[in-house]
């Protein structure tokens, strides 16, 4: 997986819950989302899961899976 993975933990027994942003690339508000939470969060039980970036490699894509500099052949 090339997606970071962050856990917070309240070290106390209870649910999890996971925040899966950017599963499509170019769709910044789903990371912008993932990044305020986790600046913000406050686990009083349980954990929660957020990858702020389903797929890294796809971020490095073009649209629609075009490169976005392409050779000069």
């Amino acid at each position: 997986m090339d997606a970071p993975v962050y856990v917070f933990d309240s070290g106390v027994p209870g649910g999890s819950a996971l925040i899966l942003a950017a599963t499509h690339p170019y769709e910044p508000a789903g990371p912008v989302m993932a990044y305020v939470v986790m600046e913000n969060i406050a686990v009083r039980r349980g954990k929660v899961f957020v990858i702020p970036r389903a797929s890294m490699s796809a971020s490095t894509l073009g649209c629609s899976g075009t490169p976005t500099r392409r050779s000069s052949t």
